[in-house]
């Protein structure tokens, strides 16, 4: 009666829910059954194995996974994914019945995910008020950073702060975890921070980024990000930004100043390569009229130019990745 071989690959079932990249062989998403602000399901793309790191959610293959998103039991999983042979005898009830629960799994899927934004947004909102009182606690600069010292570049908009007036604030609490304890503003970090602001193409500054004023043994400045910039749409930008022509679009922020104290033009760092193509998108909605470059990191597995390229194309702009 149940055929394993008609059962839908793994990769192809899996990939109805969640946004597959490529064709590796394990994947780590958001889960599903549960408020889920990381990603803690992992999903085995050749077996069909799942296991949530957050909720405790488990299973050996596509079966079972079925089985727990809709409420139906082996059998009538078997028969929603095409794997049962023999459904000659299924009464018109039965079908009805089948589809009925699956539609109303479908909907409570789609509530808790409703439910789940909703609840990202409000948090990310929630951190808009910290943003202006560290603010206004932050001063110009007299003398350039050590970050910036370090990466050989002006301050420009970059502001600075000491660690101790920073870790006077604490992070907004997410109201999806009550009894999460209160966490300090840059734990950690010491001496003068230098703060980039993050805002939104209409100008709110809605998230910051703050780099360690002591660098690690390795000579790297620990960033910190206070906010939620990718769900507010936030990037750093440097430049006249009132009718550009032209719009250069980096990873980083010292490479936005480079690329600025280089060629004038306005600049936007997405703040990782993973947001070139959000930033590129969101710019080109923005500016419709403007040349889009994106400027990638020239990274030795060529991430950096791959995500660049792919970005320019998504926009017609142009992608540039130093050699």
């Amino acid at each position: 009666m149940f055929d394993r071989d008609l059962l839908p690959s793994p990769h192809a079932y899996y990939g109805q829910y969640f946004p597959l990249k490529g064709s590796k062989p394990k994947a780590l998403v958001k889960c599903c059954f549960h408020h889920d602000k990381t990603a803690s399901l992992s999903l085995d793309l050749l077996s069909g194995r799942f296991n949530c790191l957050g909720c405790g959610v488990h299973g050996g293959d596509v079966v079972d996974f079925h089985q727990q998103k809709t409420g139906l039991n082996f059998v009538e999983s078997c028969k929603d994914l095409g794997a049962w042979i023999d459904t000659k005898d299924d009464t018109p009830d039965q079908l009805a019945a089948r589809k009925k629960k699956i539609e109303q799994a479908d909907r409570e899927y789609k509530a808790r995910q409703a439910q789940a934004a909703k609840a990202e947004k409000e948090h990310a909102q929630a951190f808009i008020p910290l943003v202006a009182n560290i603010l206004k606690q932050c001063t110009k600069p007299m003398l350039e950073p050590p970050y910036c010292v370090a990466k050989s570049i002006n301050s420009h908009n970059l502001t600075t702060i000491t660690a101790t007036d920073i870790q006077r604030f604490t992070l907004p609490k997410d109201l999806s975890e009550p009894k999460a304890k209160a966490v300090t503003v840059c734990y950690g970090f010491s001496d003068v921070l230098t703060v980039a602001i993050l805002e939104t193409l209409d100008g709110e500054p809605v998230a910051l980024q703050a780099f360690d004023g002591v660098p690690d043994a390795k000579g790297k400045y620990a960033r910190w990000l206070i906010g939620k910039p990718v769900l507010m749409g936030a990037y750093y930008r440097l430049g006249d930004f009132t009718a550009p022509s032209v719009v250069l679009i980096t990873e980083g922020i010292a490479d936005a100043i480079s690329c600025f104290e280089a060629t004038g033009y306005p600049c936007l760092a997405a703040i990782s390569k993973g947001q070139l193509l959000n930033a590129a998108l969101a710019v080109k909605a923005k500016y419709p009229h403007a040349l889009i470059v994106l400027c990638g990191d020239n990274d030795a597995d060529g991430g950096g130019e791959r995500a660049a390229i792919a970005a320019a194309q998504a926009v017609n702009g142009l992608a540039v990745v130093p050699k």
